[in-house]
């Protein structure tokens, strides 16, 4: 409640309502509606009551992927390399969940190979990779926590088994999806030949 005393002009208390403003920074709120009730006194009567209702509607917050980005190198016959940052994270300010997420790998060459840990795929999860002409995407569907799908990206790792490869820049390209929201953030990975 907000109480505002003191003599002054009917103008002037005008003025100080029509100021007033509504706001909800929650980025989760609870939806539905507000009643704003508003009265006037003159000291020996109360106004009738002027009622506002506000609707608060949630808007989806996108998920975020953060992370250092750059480029890590592979060299022809190396050990599997992480693909993302051990800093990498999936925050969703409004969500605990996802539904999917997408890894594209492009260009894909003769011996690359993108693996994970099958044991970072929650139950009710699944993963598939598809090849087509804008390169390898691995795509992952179902819902689980952002934790999850944090720790099954996190587990991707990447090598190439050719004996001899083809020299240069894999873009690991990364998004996950939360009903229409979408955010993609991208690592390279360089390969080398002995």
């Amino acid at each position: 409640e907000i109480v505002v005393s003191g003599s002054a002009s009917t103008g002037a208390y005008q003025a100080f309502i029509r100021s007033l403003r509504y706001e909800n920074t929650s980025e989760d709120p609870v939806t539905g509606n507000r009643e704003i009730v508003i009265e006037v006194s003159d000291g020996v009567a109360t106004s009738n009551a002027l009622t506002r209702v506000v609707n608060v509607v949630a808007q989806n917050d996108a998920p975020v992927l953060s992370g250092d980005v750059g480029v890590v190198s592979y060299r022809e016959g190396g050990e599997l390399l992480g693909v993302v940052p051990s800093n990498f994270e999936v925050v969703d300010a409004d969500n605990e969940k996802l539904v999917s997420a997408s890894i594209r790998v492009t260009p894909v060459e003769d011996g690359d190979v993108v693996s994970w840990d099958v044991s970072t795929i929650p139950n009710d999860v699944t993963v598939s990779t598809q090849d087509g002409a804008s390169g390898r995407e691995i795509v992952v569907s179902g819902s689980a926590s952002t934790g999850a799908y944090q720790a099954f990206i996190r587990s991707l790792r990447y090598e190439n088994t050719s004996d001899d490869p083809v020299a240069g820049d894999r873009v690991d390209r990364k998004s996950t999806r939360l009903n229409s929201s979408h955010l993609v953030i991208s690592y390279a990975v360089f390969c080398l030949k002995k």
